[in-house]
């Protein structure tokens, strides 16, 4: 036989009741379970969406007023610390030529859970160089 709970107990005669009330016991301690679970995971969730829209926020309000107008933005991470990464924001002159160098003042901005500067922004001098595979023609 089925209880309320969905649970099964034995249909003998002997102790019943108090095997009823072990398998009650079970799954009261089941649903409290997945009701924690299910609390939790709410509010792992939240706290994710919390840290990226902070993260966001506080990216657009410590942007400087020279780099308001750039013309390039991107993500970057550490290739040696897991933890550190962020976003990057750059004014590229234009036109572009093919295979030569340029160079710009460049914002990187740490992410809030970085573990290096969190939050914070650097400006870099960036150089580099456009090859052919960056204009969309085919590499040699």
């Amino acid at each position: 036989m089925k209880t309320k709970c969905g649970c099964f107990y034995s249909p003998l005669r002997i102790h019943t009741s108090v095997l009823h009330n072990l398998k009650k016991t079970n799954c009261e301690l089941k649903n409290k379970f997945l009701k924690i679970l299910k609390r939790t995971l709410i509010t792992v969730g939240i706290l994710f969406a919390l840290a990226f829209i902070t993260n966001e926020i506080v990216y657009r309000m410590s942007i400087p007023d020279k780099f308001e107008s750039a013309n390039w933005s991107g993500k970057w991470n550490s290739s040696e610390y897991k933890l550190v990464g962020g976003k990057v924001l750059t004014s590229i002159s234009t036109p572009i030529i093919e295979n030569s160098e340029f160079k710009s003042p460049t914002l990187l901005y740490y992410n809030i859970w970085s573990l290096y500067k969190p939050g914070q922004i650097k400006v870099v001098e960036m150089n580099g160089t456009f090859g052919r595979e960056n204009f969309g023609g085919i590499a040699n």
